[in-house]
């Protein structure tokens, strides 16, 4: 029995070591199984991880070149819309400002026009007053020269001999001889060539009723025409002593030509 039994424990002891040494085995097989499993899922997972970076990297710059595009295109069409934008206002700025242009230059040459007319006008307007003053001017010289050809045949009636105004100064005229009824008559026979020239609303001698009024007619006219003329007919009585028989003063009356002092 002994021995049997010695023969029946070794091969248990053998196989207790064989089944720790297969258990062992196995656990480290399975242990380097796990090992390489997990050092393959590893560098299954690194190079997922690494296909995934390249994968996002790709998508990345794809997505940069289309952004880039995107906004390159969107750029462009900015750009254009912009360019269109500023052709269509440059355009718009041409035509308004040739519009503008024209305007002003119309306007300019109705200016220029109008100016034009209205100087001509003025000048015209001008001739005509020029040509006006001239006549007045041509006018008045006539009249004064008709007025010192009627004072000076006034005076030739009165037998003076003179050829000036300035002749007439210190004359003196004896009052009667203003009285005779022939150089009465011969002076106001001048009458309507002095109305020609002087204003009769002015001097009463020139009036129609004037001989029939006044008392001295042809003293009145010489004197009012001599004041027209710039001269005074001053009144003088002179002495020309007595009378014998009845010792009355004598006395003569006279007018005394004298220039108007201002």
């Amino acid at each position: 029995m002994d021995k049997f039994l010695n023969i029946e424990e070794k091969p248990t002891k053998t196989n207790i070591l064989e089944l720790i040494n297969k258990k062992e085995l196995s656990k480290a097989t399975e242990i380097v199984s796990d090992a390489k499993v997990s050092k393959a899922l590893t560098e299954a997972t690194v190079s997922e991880a690494t296909v995934s970076e390249a994968t996002v990297s790709e998508t990345v710059s794809d997505a940069k070149e289309a952004t880039e595009t995107v906004s390159e295109a969107k750029v462009s069409k900015a750009l254009s819309e912009a360019t269109e934008k500023v052709s269509e206002a440059k355009e718009a700025t041409v035509s308004k400002a040739l519009s503008e242009a024209t305007v002003s230059k119309a306007l300019s040459e109705a200016t220029a026009t109008v100016s034009e007319v209205t100087e001509a006008k003025l000048l015209d307007q001008e001739m005509e007053n020029l040509e006006k003053d001239f006549k007045k001017i041509d006018n008045r010289k006539i009249k004064k020269t008709k007025k010192e050809e009627l004072l000076l045949r006034i005076f030739k009636i009165l037998n003076y001999d003179v050829d000036q105004l300035e002749e007439l100064t210190s004359i003196t005229i004896q009052r009667d001889l203003l009285k005779g009824k022939k150089i009465t008559e011969k002076i106001l026979e001048l009458v309507p060539e002095l109305r020609e020239v002087y204003n009769s609303a002015y001097l009463t001698c020139l009036h129609d009723n004037s001989i029939y009024k006044q008392k001295f007619p042809v003293i009145n006219l010489i004197r009012q025409i001599l004041k027209c003329n710039f001269l005074l007919m001053t009144p003088k009585v002179v002495s020309n002593g007595y009378e014998k028989v009845t010792g009355k003063k004598l006395v003569t009356r006279i007018f005394v030509i004298e220039k108007e002092l201002f």
